[in-house]
């Protein structure tokens, strides 16, 4: 039987994290306007906010040839509006998407480095496996 209270609680749930990401934008931007250090906790909204202004700058090209994304399973609240090709679907026509255990920070830390290490040696012994694309 379904939670009756599941949909309550997850448009709650958002409900909070849009109004507290907001919050945080405006600690942001009062640090900015002050001409002070960024905080640790604000630096991932920054970052974010910063590389959106100068995607919308770059114009980029489609890309043909066979590229794999190596990404973490589990992200943070703050990439929940990113498809999984992580915004690279539009110019990486031929993008092969390897899913590794963990998060961005453990990614690189036994066991998940394992993982990873695994599914690039198996890319570079199959490379039959995903024929090359004409450039």
């Amino acid at each position: 039987m379904n939670n009756p209270f599941a949909f309550v609680y997850e448009k709650t749930m958002k409900t909070f994290h849009r109004i507290e990401t907001r919050s945080r934008i405006k600690q942001l931007h009062n640090h900015i306007e002050k001409n002070e250090p960024i905080p640790l906790e604000l630096r991932e909204i920054y970052l974010n906010i910063h590389l959106g202004s100068l995607e919308q700058k770059y114009a980029t090209k489609v890309f043909n040839n066979l590229v794999f994304l190596f990404r973490a399973k589990e992200t943070g609240h703050v990439y929940d509006h990113l498809p999984q090709h992580l915004g690279w679907g539009n110019e990486l026509k031929n993008l092969v998407i390897k899913e590794i255990p963990g998060d961005h920070n453990d990614l690189i830390h036994e066991p998940n480095v394992g993982v990873l290490i695994s599914q690039m040696v198996d890319v570079i012994k199959h490379d039959n496996l995903y024929p090359a694309q004409a450039q």
